[in-house]
């Protein structure tokens, strides 16, 4: 990286799209920049700089992107934006195709370049402007150094947890995803690295760390040999005034009685548990390359039940894979019954280009994929409503997170809701006492939907 000599005084607003791995990324953007001596601001209208961390994994999230790119982008026309940079996922699959399409980007950064964003707008700034008006591309995930940008002790965007990424990439090669393409293979950060940001973490004031990986079970495979997320959670176990811990996007095979052990033997390891299933039919799953069977999923799943009784289960699934019939369908259906998952994600499978999927034969008719999302989702809610209401009358510990739209509730969750994904519970405060947000306190569940709890604070 270049000498910077002096601060280059800039007003900078960036947004982050997509999941919370991206998130991570941009928070790590974020601190090289108030370090350089950038100045972050919460509205475009105040910004010299404008950066969109792009999401560039199925249709809707690439267009949600393209959107936001020129939203920003008006800002350089009719307020005082002067470089519209934008980085992640879109642009590293599409750089050269959005420098040809979307003038209106300055600088276009991939993956492997996080760590250089302060260069390039030293650059942008400091050097000659060249004749064409193409964007600038960074790219390279394949970079060896393309997990630098966090080897710092970032200051999360979230107020009461944070975010831990423990890998980048991923290697299952999954027939619908792009990942790793994008992202390039899985790769695990050192352990030390992560138990040195975690420790920074909490002590910021941090109770609650997420970890998050393409597939956190992978961990340590690739540097390790052999996985290593059990004693990566061991070590976390022990960080005095580390509360909750959670582990996200952990794929079934990952799953062994070492980590189900380490898991029980540390009460602050959260029996949450994040499986990305994706199907109920080994036809469809074997079309998507995935590598188990639903009676090899079955055991780990039963594995759990039997280690922890309270365990939440949450999974992903898919319909509207190529190839998928009625019948492969309707044995989702059965093994969505048969599981009665607590969480429950569903998307239309969205076909995209360099995946083996892509050219599949056997497209199923978008108005099929549509009516089968419906009726999963319907069979969803009823479990969900079924499983929410038999908490009624259960006493929880909760944590304060912000008040209700109408004013007259907090809103809150138990260990057993990850932030921005699960349900919430709303919190009635009859008490005399005070309430601040932050605060963990003792409430009983009065009411319950399919998405929704309320509780009351017990005196």
């Amino acid at each position: 990286m270049k000498s910077i000599t002096h601060i280059l005084e800039k007003n900078v607003y960036l947004t982050s799209l997509g999941c919370s791995k991206n998130l991570v990324d941009a928070e790590c953007m974020s601190f090289d920049l108030k370090k350089a001596g950038f100045n972050m601001v919460e509205d475009p209208a105040d910004a010299q700089v404008l950066i969109v961390n792009t999401c560039g994994f199925i249709n809707p999230a690439k267009e949600e992107s393209i959107q936001t790119i020129l939203d920003l982008a008006d800002y350089k026309t009719e307020g005082q934006a002067e470089v519209l940079v934008v980085t992640g996922c879109l642009s590293e699959r599409y750089a050269e195709d959005m420098a040809e399409d979307l003038p209106e980007a300055d600088i276009l950064m991939g993956i492997g370049h996080y760590k250089d964003i302060v260069e390039a707008l030293y650059d942008f700034y400091e050097e000659e402007k060249p004749e064409s008006t193409k964007a600038r591309i960074y790219l390279g995930h394949e970079r060896p150094d393309v997990l630098a940008h966090m080897e710092i002790h970032r200051k999360p965007s979230t107020p009461y947890y944070a975010y831990l990424k423990i890998a980048e990439g991923c290697s299952n090669r999954c027939a619908f995803c792009a990942i790793p393409g994008i992202r390039g293979p899985f790769r695990s950060r050192p352990m030390e690295e992560i138990i040195e940001e975690a420790e920074a973490l909490v002590d910021q004031g941090y109770d609650e760390l997420i970890l998050v990986a393409q597939d956190s079970g992978f961990y340590g495979l690739d540097l390790y040999k052999e996985r290593r997320l059990a004693d990566l959670l061991e070590k976390l176990s022990v960080i005095p005034n580390l509360k909750w811990i959670r582990v996200l996007y952990l794929y079934a095979e990952g799953l062994n009685d070492r980590l189900l052990d380490v898991m029980k033997a540390h009460t602050n390891i959260l029996p949450y548990f994040d499986i990305p299933i994706q199907h109920g039919s080994d036809k469809i799953l074997k079309r998507m390359n995935r590598k188990e069977s639903i009676a090899q999923v079955e055991v780990h799943i039963e594995s759990i039940k039997k280690t922890f009784p309270d365990a939440v289960i949450r999974t992903t699934m898919m319909v509207g894979f190529p190839g998928e019939t009625e019948e492969d369908f309707e044995d989702l259906l059965d093994f969505v019954e048969r599981m009665r998952f607590d969480r429950l994600g569903a998307f239309t499978y969205s076909p995209e280009e360099d995946t083996p999927a892509f050219s599949m034969e056997d497209q199923v008719a978008d108005s099929v994929k549509e009516d089968r999302y419906r009726r999963l989702m319907e069979l969803q809610s009823r479990i969900s409503l079924e499983k929410l209401q038999d908490q009624v009358g259960k006493k929880l510990e909760v944590k304060i997170e912000g008040l209700s739209d109408d004013g007259f509730s907090y809103v809150a969750r138990s260990w057993e809701q990850v932030p921005d994904v699960d349900p919430v519970i709303y919190v009635l405060n009859p008490t005399e006492e005070a309430v601040t947000l932050g605060q963990y306190c003792p409430v009983e569940i009065v009411e319950a939907d399919e998405y929704e709890q309320v509780g009351v604070i017990q005196g």
